[in-house]
């Protein structure tokens, strides 16, 4: 007859279990995270993505993530011959992946000049199924931005 097993031991075995469980969930959440089909974004969000500041930095590399993507792409910057040449650094590294480049001064927006930036903008995606924007370029001015508490409190709502 087997001797009884004592109740520490089976204590301490039910604790063991217990913290191998929760060290295991962690790396097979990651495993099938890895292991997951990638989402194809061009059926998700279509085959065009127009993109501000794709010249350098986060916005350059967000391009060419999207051109490896399959996404064709709309890129928007002040420089035209920066954005000539990340275009054709597109079209080296995927020469599928179609792009049109557009010069766009973000600060005049909302004067004549924007508007004829606008137009333009509006041209080049015309007819385009475009499903992400990606927002990346900033206007900045040399003025100083004071908060007080009371337009603090405003933005807040």
């Amino acid at each position: 007859m087997p001797a009884a097993v004592p109740v520490w031991f089976i204590f301490l075995a039910a604790l063991g279990a217990l913290y191998l469980s929760a060290a295991c969930i962690p790396l097979l959440a990651h495993l099938a995270l890895c292991l997951r089909r990638p989402i194809d974004l061009r059926r998700r969000y279509g085959t065009w993505a127009v993109i501000t500041g794709p010249t350098t930095g986060l916005g350059k590399a967000t391009a060419m993530e999207l051109a490896s993507r399959g996404i064709s792409l709309v890129l928007l910057d002040l420089d035209a011959a920066n954005l000539q040449s990340v275009s054709e650094s597109i079209a080296r590294t995927h020469p599928s992946i179609q792009t049109k480049t557009v010069v766009f001064d973000l600060s005049l927006v909302g004067t004549a000049a924007g508007d004829q930036s606008m137009r333009e903008l509006r041209e080049a995606v015309e007819g385009l199924d475009v499903g992400v924007l990606v927002n990346n370029a900033a206007v900045a001015t040399r003025e100083r931005c004071t908060c007080t508490r009371r337009t603090w409190s405003g933005w807040r709502g």
